[in-house]
């Protein structure tokens, strides 16, 4: 679990894209579907935090494809969003929630300027957001500033002074030990992105797994920032990276309708349900063993 500068905690993410922009859902056929397993009780956000999919300042024109491939899936959005005119007309619904976390990245040439005044507009709106996260590597767009570790550095450190703990998105597309390394007593926590795809696009999932916990370790081993985890396919998957030494963990494919496992979000909400009981069961064990000893 990773205790932030504003005194929220965060240990079970739900990966920018699952939900869409406004934690209710990516479509009009996700949020029908999200509200009745919500009814059944077979989808709960609320053992979540919710990060919303990426804004930008400006508007981008995605292509918005994405296909299921075996153990994960492929896609090539883009960042496709309607910029700060889109993010005004769901404000509303985003001051609703408290468990959800803003996902920005840049555009145009104005980056540090514009994610400036993105935040204006959230902290007069927003306050009880859990973080901001700073999306740095998205595989579909080719922003060159983020290449580079002193522009992201300052990048951050700009953001950071809108009084918003920060979560730096990096990803093995660009330059994540620099920019984590550069970010250390900046940004919060470290959040690991979708890998690109020979040719184009991303991958994500298990299918990503080997190079993405690759890149957990090293960032775990050599940077004291705490890394959330990506890449989780499996209930194992959870012990798994808590043992690498992950501090947080973010379900990211894993929550999608898969044609080969067409669970969705029911998946992760199994996966923590069931985690926290066994952590529960384990605790009052240590605690009943440790009064017997003491005796």
């Amino acid at each position: 679990m990773i205790t932030l500068s504003n005194g929220k905690q965060i240990e079970f993410l739900m990966a920018s894209g699952m939900m869409g922009f406004d934690g209710e859902g990516p479509t009009f056929f996700h949020r029908i579907l999200y509200r009745n397993l919500k009814k059944f009780n077979l989808f709960d956000p609320d053992l979540f935090s919710i990060v919303t999919k990426t804004f930008t300042f400006l508007p981008i024109k995605g292509s918005k494809l994405v296909r299921p491939i075996k153990n994960g899936w492929w896609n090539k959005y883009g960042l496709d969003n309607s910029g700060i005119e889109g993010f005004y007309k769901i404000i509303e619904i985003l001051s609703r929630k408290n468990n959800i976390i803003i996902s920005l990245s840049c555009n145009g040439i104005k980056c540090i300027e514009n994610l400036k005044n993105f935040l204006r507009v959230i902290k007069k709106n927003l306050l009880n957001i859990v973080a901001v996260e700073v999306n740095t590597s998205c595989s579909n767009i080719d922003f060159k500033k983020f290449g580079d570790p002193d522009f992201v550095q300052n990048l951050c450190f700009e953001l950071k002074t809108y009084g918003f703990p920060l979560i730096l998105k990096v990803g093995a597309g660009g330059s994540y030990f620099g920019n984590t390394k550069m970010t250390e007593g900046i940004v919060e926590a470290i959040d690991i992105n979708s890998v690109p795809a020979p040719g184009e696009g991303a991958i994500s999932g298990k299918a990503a797994q080997e190079t993405n916990w690759k890149i957990m370790r090293a960032l775990i081993e050599n940077i004291s920032t705490p890394v959330i985890a990506p890449s989780i396919w499996h209930y194992e998957d959870i012990e798994k990276v808590f043992k690498i030494g992950a501090k947080a963990i973010s379900f990211g494919s894993c929550s999608m309708i898969h044609p080969l496992r067409s669970w969705g979000p029911i998946l992760p909400t199994l996966w923590v349900r069931r985690y926290n009981k066994e952590t529960e069961e384990k605790d009052k064990y240590l605690k009943s063993h440790a009064r017997f000893k003491g005796r």
